[in-house]
């Protein structure tokens, strides 16, 4: 089983429950690794070239800059796949996953060990 994330829409009542998976080794990535997340939302529309994910201090995006939002590939309406470069000196520990299209945001957990 793949561990589940909490992720959340501003300005909705109930929590999704969103499967997230990493190269087979689901929540987590190593510093100096480069993983795919595939991430499968409910109840949010994911758009190429809108859609933007983010994963915090050490980790970039599809080469945007450390922290910041970048690119993700739209998949289908409700799936994409991360490029998370996790830099080799990127602090071990839980961070949050932002997924976001316009003003809809998602957010899960992914550890760096």
């Amino acid at each position: 089983m793949f561990p589940m994330g909490r992720f959340r829409r501003p300005g909705v009542d109930r929590h999704q429950s969103i499967p997230l998976d990493r190269l087979g080794v689901p929540g987590w990535g190593s510093p100096g690794q480069t993983v795919q997340i595939t991430v499968v939302v409910e109840n949010m529309a994911l758009v190429q070239g809108q859609t933007l994910a983010s994963l915090g201090d050490g980790i970039s995006v599809q080469n945007a800059p450390v922290g910041a939002y970048g690119p993700v590939q739209v998949i289908a309406p409700n799936q994409a796949q991360i490029t998370a470069i996790i830099s080799p000196a990127a602090p071990s520990g839980a961070r949050t996953l932002y997924l976001k299209t316009g003003s809809q945001v998602a957010q899960g957990t992914f550890t760096v060990w």
